[in-house]
């Protein structure tokens, strides 16, 4: 069975109800829900949930622990806040998280190359410039102690950038952050990061600091623009060899774009020295740029390109969100109703008569 299907509507962990299902990855689910008890979309947050075997691993689950402190102590408006951690019993632990209405940018790009459309090049600007805020704020984050967590993404993509509504962009999924004190060293566990945007020194195994960030933000940058990745290999030796042929593929880029050719190699350069040095450098460098290419597009007009580009799967959803809390809502208010029975189904369909549910994966 399909992750999507462990986590129908009114399912309850801890103290809060799904509402709606999101999306499905390797590592798990991330469902829309609100806590038990309240009425209307009030409230609404993000749960991350792991997959069954992942949530009983106390190595993930560290890493789950270290993810959460780590963004509390980023608390910036480019990045998604977390908003505290729950254990359920029979789904184990799970991130709450913020609920942002939006897509995340790769689906924003995919939705764009279908309706064969692109996004314009301060549109662009502004994500990453986005990006970069919330950037600088977790590289120079400090811990409780005030000393710096000296902590770096490491996984910075277009599917861990998610592009509010408001038009305003948002760094997320710090699982894999590599950051001083943290509980669980990813480096031995389950995710290294995404090799077409990875920094060749990550590759490679030749040990990062917060640059490698900026080589997938500069990665990022060039696909919004192009819509082709910089790499597009699986392995690394596919991608060693793709890296040498990276300066011609940027400067592929033409007409409007090619002022932007100098900044990218900058971003995109091998050589951490020879890159920008910090997020802010980076910000600085599209501030100097932008004004060649239409300037860097405002929050409004970021919001105003979301809604032309990807507003019909976003409305979809909302209405889904909407059916649903109404369902709930009235469910509530009939006495002779269960909503734990009138809305969970097996799935093949039937409802048990104890309300209950069944998975066929156990979970």
């Amino acid at each position: 069975m399909g992750s999507s299907s462990r986590f129908l509507t009114g399912h309850r962990l801890a103290d809060h109800q799904v509402l709606h299902h999101i999306s499905s990855g390797g590592m798990g689910d991330v469902c829309v829900a609100r806590k038990i008890g309240r009425r209307g979309r009030s409230s609404l947050v993000a749960l991350k949930i792991p997959h069954p075997h992942l949530a009983s691993d106390p190595r993930y689950v560290s890493m789950l622990l270290d993810e959460a402190a780590v963004t509390r102590r980023s608390d910036h408006p480019n990045v998604v806040k977390t908003l505290g951690f729950r254990t359920d019993a029979r789904h184990g632990f799970h991130i709450v998280m913020e609920h942002v209405e939006g897509v995340s940018l790769g689906a924003l790009l995919s939705h764009a190359r279908k309706s064969r459309r692109e996004l314009p090049a301060p549109v662009c600007l502004r994500i990453l410039r986005d990006v970069l805020s919330g950037l600088a704020a977790a590289h120079a984050a400090t811990g409780e102690d005030g000393k710096p967590l000296s902590l770096v993404h490491r996984d910075v993509c277009p599917s861990n950038i998610h592009v509010g509504s408001d038009g305003r962009t948002r760094l997320l999924d710090f699982g894999i952050a590599d950051a001083k004190g943290r509980r669980c060293d990813s480096r031995e566990g389950f995710v290294l990061g995404k090799l077409s945007y990875m920094a060749p020194e990550r590759v490679f195994s030749k040990g990062a600091d917060s640059r490698m960030d900026l080589f997938s933000c500069g990665a990022v940058l060039r696909e919004s623009f192009s819509g082709e990745r910089l790499f597009s290999g699986t392995d690394v030796d596919r991608i060693g060899e793709e890296l040498g042929a990276s300066p011609q593929r940027i400067a592929q880029l033409s007409g409007p774009l090619r002022p932007l050719v100098g900044l990218l190699r900058i971003a995109v350069s091998v050589e951490p020295e020879h890159r920008f040095q910090s997020a802010a450098e980076f910000i600085a460098g599209i501030d100097e740029i932008a004004p060649q290419v239409g300037g860097v597009a405002t929050h409004h007009e970021v919001a105003d390109t979301v809604d032309a580009i990807a507003g019909d799967r976003l409305r979809a959803d909302l209405a889904r969100i909407s059916a649903s809390v109404r369902r709930l809502d009235t469910l509530r208010r009939s006495p002779k109703s269960s909503p734990i029975a009138s809305i969970w189904a097996t799935p093949g369909g039937r409802r048990r008569p104890d309300g209950g549910h069944s998975y066929s994966n156990g979970a």
